[in-house]
C-alpha cells in the first residue's frame, strides 16, 4: 500500500528551479534514505512532505491517518534540553495522551474502591 505519493512536484526560489517534475512513491513499512551534496534540496523536499511549505506546482498527498514528523535541520531548544528531551517533542501529542491514560485509570480505580467499600 502506497503511504506518500509525490506527483510532478515543482518548487522555486528566488527564481531558481530546486525541484522541476519530481515525482515518487513511498510504501508501507519501507525504509527511505536521502543522499545529496548540499544544496541540492533534500531539506526542502524534507519541508515539503511535511507540509511545512507548499510546492509551487503539482501534488504530495499522504495515506489517510498518516502523521509525519521532522526535525529540523538547525533546532532551536532551550540549552538544557538532552538528546531525550529533544526526541520526546516529536511525542508530545502522544504523550499527552498517555497522561489522560493514567489520570482516567486513576480515577476508575478511586471509584471501583469507594464502589466496594460501601457495598
Amino acid at each position: 500500500m502506497i503511504t506518500c505519493s509525490v506527483n510532478q512536484v515543482k518548487k522555486m526560489y528566488g527564481g531558481n528551479a530546486i525541484f522541476k517534475n519530481i515525482s515518487f512513491e513511498m510504501k508501507e513499512g519501507a525504509r527511505v534514505g536521502l543522499v545529496g551534496r548540499n544544496g541540492s534540496g533534500k531539506t526542502t523536499l524534507l519541508r515539503l512532505l511535511n507540509g511545512d511549505i507548499t510546492p509551487d506546482a503539482g501534488q504530495i498527498h499522504w495515506k489517510k491517518g498518516t502523521e509525519v514528523g521532522y526535525l529540523a535541520q538547525i533546532p532551536s531548544f532551550p540549552h538544557s534540553f538532552t538528546t531525550k528531551d529533544v526526541l520526546k517533542t516529536a511525542f508530545t501529542g502522544l504523550l499527552q495522551l498517555e497522561e489522560k491514560m493514567r489520570n482516567l485509570e486513576e480515577t476508575m480505580s478511586k471509584e471501583t474502591e469507594e464502589k466496594t467499600c460501601k457495598s
